[in-house]
């Protein structure tokens, strides 16, 4: 009796009398490699279609359907799912339903929480793009000095603006900030009467001016006429203006 030369099925010669227990067993061995084989080539063709645990994929990808991504240690924590792009430090970082967050060199610079785009002001505090346009509340000891990017901000108590170092005046007040080669501030106090309405204007650049005074129809020089002549003042009203010359 011979053996086929890969899986060794027996194969009886003409004078061997036919036993229906080899004829089982190459039905057994042909069952088993063609179960074994099939597994193997499924395994093959995913892994040579797309990297399952690193490796590179080269040119477009099309997916159909959801994509997820794993949980990682990125952007301190593992309790969410997170997209690394370009680096291990910038890309997207899923917090939950309705949360993603956008990160570059590893801090949140804006993120989604639910139907609102939020961003980051210069205190850290996470700001809706829909209130870009409102003043920004300013909280008592803030250093006006420390207030540089554009904008608008207040502080309605006159008891907190006591604390802020570099105010012109202790009194509750609207700041705009804007820019220019260096940077502008105009600090209006909130008082409606016309003698407490006072507003204020100073630069930065290398360092901050002193605050200026801008005039009001209130604190403006109450001058009603110049008058020149070569002798001292005489008649005119209240506010006239002399300039004596030779």
């Amino acid at each position: 009796m011979q053996l086929t030369g890969n899986l060794k099925l027996k194969k009886p010669d003409n004078t061997d009398i036919v036993d229906i227990a080899d004829i089982n067993g190459n039905m057994d061995i042909l069952d088993s490699e063609v179960i074994k084989r099939a597994n193997l080539a499924e395994t093959n063709a995913k892994n040579a279609s797309l990297p399952r645990t690193g490796g590179e994929i080269s040119g477009a990808l099309a997916v159909t359907g959801q994509v997820w991504v794993g949980k990682t240690a990125t952007y301190g924590g593992t309790s969410a799912l997170t997209l690394p792009i370009g680096d291990s430090d910038t890309g997207l970082h899923w917090t939950g339903d309705g949360g993603l967050e956008f990160y570059s060199n590893n801090i949140a610079a804006m993120r989604l929480a639910g139907q609102s785009v939020q961003y980051k002001d210069s205190s850290g505090n996470w700001q809706s793009f829909a209130e870009v346009k409102k003043a920004i509340f300013l909280p008592r000891s803030t250093d006006l000095n420390n207030i540089v990017h554009e904008g608008e901000y207040y502080n309605p108590l006159n008891d907190d603006a006591a604390t802020m170092p570099n105010v012109p005046l202790h009194l509750s007040f609207h700041l705009k900030v804007s820019r220019h080669a260096g940077i502008n501030q105009v600090f209006t106090t909130y008082a409606t009467e016309a003698h407490m309405l006072r507003i204020f204007t100073r630069n930065y650049y290398n360092g901050w001016s002193p605050w200026s005074e801008i005039l009001t129809s209130y604190n403006r020089p109450n001058i009603r006429n110049i008058h020149r002549s070569t002798g001292g003042p005489s008649g005119g009203a209240d506010g006239d203006v002399w300039h004596q010359y030779e």
